[in-house]
């Protein structure tokens, strides 16, 4: 978190206060009054406990975090003697946020950019359908499973469609002793 290109990329993410939090983080051991300043917004529990009186609060957010624990005088954390720092679930909470305002500040950006074999204008519509298509995709893991064994058609209407695919619709009417078409 400390290192130089950390710093760089922090400082080029959107003001958002997570990133701050964590450019005031990296920024600590060199420069401590303009981390302060970073620090001050925040409302994350290592922002909270490395100012002056957030102790309680932080506590209150992450009551189970070692270094909040130790500094309240609650008992010693298992790793020595550290100063609090963020965790793995608060950096990947701030990279989803930062990931997120991107995706919000232009949504089809990125495709307009992508070398696709299709006109300037239709690749965002392009990409809504695909967006689409993957919605409906994922939406049908929600749709409730039949009650029933599915008819002696479903195999033959399978085979129709897919005509390699004669695996899967015996197995779903294993019951049926039908047997596939020949190939002619």
């Amino acid at each position: 978190m400390r290192t130089l290109e950390a710093q760089a990329w922090l400082r080029e993410q959107p003001p958002l206060p997570e990133v701050k939090a964590l450019l005031g983080y990296a920024l600590l051991p060199e420069n401590p009054k303009e981390a302060k300043g970073l620090l001050e917004g925040a409302n994350l529990p290592f922002a909270l406990a490395l100012g002056e009186t957030g102790l309680p609060q932080a506590y209150a957010k992450a009551p189970f975090d070692g270094p909040i624990r130790s500094a309240l005088g609650l008992g010693e954390d298992p790793w020595g003697g550290r100063e609090p720092g963020p965790s793995l679930r608060t950096l990947y909470a701030v990279l989803l946020r930062v990931e997120f305002f991107h995706l919000r500040e232009d949504f089809l950006k990125g495709v307009s950019q992508l070398p696709l074999p299709l006109p300037e204008r239709a690749r965002p519509w392009a990409a809504l359908g695909f967006f689409l298509l993957l919605l409906y995709h994922l939406l049908t893991f929600l749709l409730p499973r039949r009650r029933k064994e599915p008819p002696p058609s479903w195999p033959w209407g399978c085979a129709f469609w897919c005509r390699e695919a004669w695996a899967f619709p015996g197995g779903l009417a294993s019951s049926s002793s039908s047997s596939p078409p020949s190939a002619s």
